[in-house]
This record gives C-alpha cells, structure tokens and sequence, in this order.
C-alpha cells in the first residue's frame, strides 16, 4: 500500500474513496427522505422531532464514512444507531413500535460491543489510534491476535447488517414509518458491509475469515430469498429482500471482491429507498404462478441469452469470463439473473419477445458490470480487492445457488408428483415460520394502534 503514517492527533478524517462513495449516497437518500417526510408526516405531532432525528442520523453517518479516529468511528456508528432506534419508536403511546426498538436496541448494543472490543484490540496491538495506521501497522501484527479482533468486528458487522442469525430485528421494525424504513433498509442496514470494506487490506490476507464471511452470506442470501418468496405482506417481502441482498454483499466480501460489494451497497440503497418511497406500504411484486412450466423453446432462449448476459457482465466490470478465482462467482450470479429476467419476458411468445429480451438483458448486465467496473477503477489507488483461489467453500456455494435457482424457476416440472407436493407444502411452512416477526412487534388489532 502507497500510505504512509499519519499525525492520528490532528487528523480526525480521512477522505478517501470509500468514503466519498458512502458520503454522496447517504446525502442523497437523505436529502430525499427529508423532502418525503416532511410530507408524509404532515399533522404528526412528531414530524418535528423525527426531522431532527433524521438529520442528525445524516450527519453521525457521513461522520462515520469519513472518520479516520477510531474512537469518533465507533461514536458516530453507535449515535447513529441511536438515532435510528429513536426513529423507529416515532410515537412513545404504540406498544408495538417500542418493542421493535427494544429489539432493535438489543441487537446493535451486541453488534456495538462486538466492534467497540474489536477496534479496542486492534488499537492496543497497533499503539494506534488512526484507523489508516491501525491498518498499515496491522500487518506486522501476529496473525492469531488480530484474526481475533477482525473476527469480533466480523459478528458486529454481521449484527448490524441482519445476517442470518441476527436477521429477525430487521423482519419485526415493519411497523416504523415509511421515511425510517426507507432509510434503515437503504442505509444503516450497509454499515456491516461498509466496516468490512474499510477494513478490507486486513480482510483479504485472511482466507480463513473470508471463508466464514462467504459462508455465512450464501446461507442468508438462499434462506431469505425463500422466506421473501414465502410473503404474502408486501412490507415483509421487503425486509426479507434487505436480508438476501446483505447476505449476498456479504458473500462479496467474503470472495475478497470488496469493490463489487460497495457498488452493491449504492446499488441496493437507491433501489430500496425508490421502492419504499414511491410505494410505501402499497409496494408489490408480480410473480410467476406457481405451477408456472416454461416452454422448452423460452428456456432454451433464456439459457442462451443468460451465458451471453453473463459474458456481457464479465466484459464491462473489466473481468475475465471464466477465471479460476472468486469472480467466477459473480460470473454465475450475472448468468442466473440474465436467464432469470430473459425467461421473464419470454414466458408467453418466446419468439416474439425475443428481440426485446435480448436488448434488456444485454443493457441490464451492462449497466451492472460497467458500475462495478468504473467503482472498481476509482477505488484501484486503495488496493482493496483480492480475489480468492477457487475453493471447496465456493463450489459448493455456487452449486447451492444453481440448484435453489433450479429447483424454484422450474418447480412447474416436479409438483405434479405427489411426494413433491407433500415435500414442498413442509417447505413452505416450514419458511413462513422462519420469516416471522416478533409477536411482541406485530400490531393484531387496529385498536392497538395509538397514533396520538
């Protein structure tokens, strides 16, 4: 690394490109939120005190992004945590929101105290207190000491982000306002990834580590895109799309592809944020019925249209198509989603429709590859990727996520028997237990309800 150590007692910041990135999209959801909410809580008695809120939760954000101190680091992240449980209460009279918030308080003082002990070790075994020269000083540091801090800031950062098993916070705050889903769906649900991939350079000498993080990210992203599939409420299928897509940028980290997980994190952040303003309780999802049988001529078109997606998608991120490292994996991601959304069109009139699949699906993986690869380009002076040998973990990990894929797109062949009505009538309970909220945070009644 080109860094050289800092004065840590007049440098409080340190403004790189990670946190430029982080800066300017939190400005931006937060300066709509702002515009949403100020609306949208009109003749709330507690618009006044939510703005503040929100303000607030902006600037202890953007302080974290850019903090260099470890200390104004871990104050500005536990502030805005703070801030976002006092959000999500909104109205002290409803039992339910404050449940929510007691969970919620429960969960981020774990992941709190996990990365506060984390950071604590990381800056004994440095004598530093520059989270840069912790970093650079960290190399020389022994390796099982500091894979104890790094595991322990691992757990927060996993807390913070609703991994599975700390995911079930995240599925009981639905009852917060829309402006506060928004914004903990779009933004402080990222922090766990953010602390990773500003402690990447740490991170990627750890393959041990990155095999955990990997682990632990497929098992959330296939377990909560069941439970999402699962959903008939709306604002449930969010949250557990948020759980997926922060257990699929976690598996990003864990593959050493830190770049590819930050432009995941804007990606993600604006998307979720679109959805919950635009929509608001009212968001919904076409799906597929479900017997759904695709004709053997649109699969065929879509499998084909899907290793050209694939191969556009490894062309514009500035990556080889078939590599024998951890971008293989994201390689077999973009060939399933380029399927997946060519089959969508397809489904009726294959030949019709193919024309326009294939122009929607070529400019979708174009568009994702070529902002992963112009995140990765303005993030090269950092050196923060680091592609990981193809492994066991991997494998099996990609093979989980082409039969899961498999087994749900074409369930349409396989249901008519009676066995495999029988198995999937026990999945399906099975998941919609599993999604569940917490009973202490679910409004039964209207009349559990106080909104004055």
């Amino acid at each position: 690394m080109s860094y050289m150590l800092k004065d840590t007692v007049l440098n409080l910041f340190y403004f790189d490109a990670i946190a430029q990135v982080i800066s300017y999209l939190v400005l931006l959801i937060c300066l709509i939120a702002f515009s949403f909410a100020n609306r949208y809580l009109e003749g709330d008695s507690y618009r006044n005190n939510f703005l503040w809120h929100l303000v607030l939760l902006g600037i202890s954000v953007i302080t974290m992004a850019n903090a260099d101190h470890v200390w104004l680091f871990f104050t500005a992240w536990v502030a805005g945590n703070w801030l976002l449980v006092r959000m999500i209460i909104h109205n002290p009279n409803w039992k339910m929101a404050e449940n929510t918030g007691k969970l919620a308080t429960k969960n981020f003082a774990f992941s709190s105290f996990c990365i506060g002990l984390g950071l604590l070790y990381l800056q004994i075994l440095s004598s530093e207190i520059s989270i840069q020269n912790i970093i650079l000083t960290a190399f020389k540091i022994n390796d099982e000491k500091k894979d104890i801090a790094l595991f322990l800031i691992m757990i927060g950062a996993a807390g913070q982000s609703a991994i599975w098993p700390f995911h079930r916070w995240l599925i009981s705050s639905l009852n917060a306002p829309t402006p506060v889903s928004a914004l903990m769906h779009a933004g402080l649900i990222n922090g766990g990834g953010f602390i990773l991939i500003r402690f990447s350079p740490l991170y990627a000498n750890e393959p041990v580590l990155l095999n955990v993080l990997f682990c632990l990210g497929i098992a959330t992203a296939i377990l909560a895109t069941f439970w999402k599939l699962a959903q008939s409420n709306n604002k449930r299928m969010l949250a557990n799309s948020t759980v997926a897509q922060m257990g699929f940028m976690f598996a990003q980290c864990g593959l050493g592809l830190f770049s590819a997980a930050l432009c995941h994190i804007c990606w993600h952040g604006l998307f979720k944020a679109y959805l919950f303003f635009a929509a608001g309780s009212a968001a919904s999802e076409k799906k597929l019925p479900r017997s759904t049988r695709p004709k053997m001529s649109s699969l065929v078109i879509a499998l084909l249209l899907g290793v050209i997606g694939s191969y556009v998608f490894a062309h514009a991120s500035g990556k080889v198509w078939v590599v024998a490292n951890s971008n293989l994996v994201l390689t077999i991601v973009a060939f399933i989603t380029s399927t997946q959304f060519a089959l969508t069109v397809l489904s009726t009139h294959p030949l019709h429709n193919f024309f326009a699949a294939s122009i929607f699906t070529f400019m979708g993986a174009y568009i994702y590859g070529g902002s992963i690869g112009i995140i990765l380009n303005y993030l090269s002076p950092l050196y923060i990727d680091s592609p990981q040998p193809l492994n066991f973990f991997h494998i099996i990990g990609m093979s989980i996520i082409l039969g899961s894929w498999l087994l749900y797109s074409f369930r349409g062949y396989w249901q008519d028997y009676t066995i495999s009505k029988k198995i999937y009538a026990w999945l399906y309970v099975r998941t919609l237990n599993a999604s569940q909220p917490h009973p202490s945070t679910i409004t039964a009644h209207h009349n559990d309800y106080r909104y004055n």
